[in-house]
């Protein structure tokens, strides 16, 4: 009998300051990972999907935010096991600072056409392209 397949479902956050034409997003460098991407993590028991999106962001961004709306869902293989990032739109409230740590050590603001060429992992740019496609 096969074993069952358990889904990681995490959250994250597509965190915007400005608008129109000076829209940008946060992006975050990962040097574990050595990658560019945007703020998502892991649900912590008790909390809901927003909640761990918000916190995420904070946490990776040392910015908060609040929810617009929820964005497309991505999905995608970690050492073959599924994973589903459930993201959302967020407005920034509040700018702070990054204390750079081992997991994430820079973030960057990027126009949602510039973070195409940044964004390591194409599930992140098929989801920025179609969220903020014109």
């Amino acid at each position: 009998m096969p074993q069952p397949t358990f889904i990681d479902v995490a959250a994250g956050g597509l965190l915007e300051s400005g608008d129109g034409d000076n829209l940008k997003i946060a992006l975050i460098y990962r040097p574990r990972h050595n990658d560019w991407s945007l703020p998502k993590g892991h649900i912590d028991a008790g909390e809901t999907i927003e909640e761990a999106a918000l916190r995420e962001v904070v946490e990776e961004t040392g910015c908060a935010g609040e929810i617009i709306e929820i964005a497309q869902p991505t999905s995608y293989l970690v050492r073959g096991r599924p994973k589903i990032v459930v993201f959302f739109r967020m407005r920034l409230v509040k700018r702070g600072d990054l204390e750079p740590n081992d997991e994430v050590s820079a973030v960057q603001w990027m126009t949602p056409v510039e973070s195409l060429d940044r964004l390591t992992y194409k599930t992140e740019r098929n989801l920025v392209a179609k969220t903020y496609s014109p």
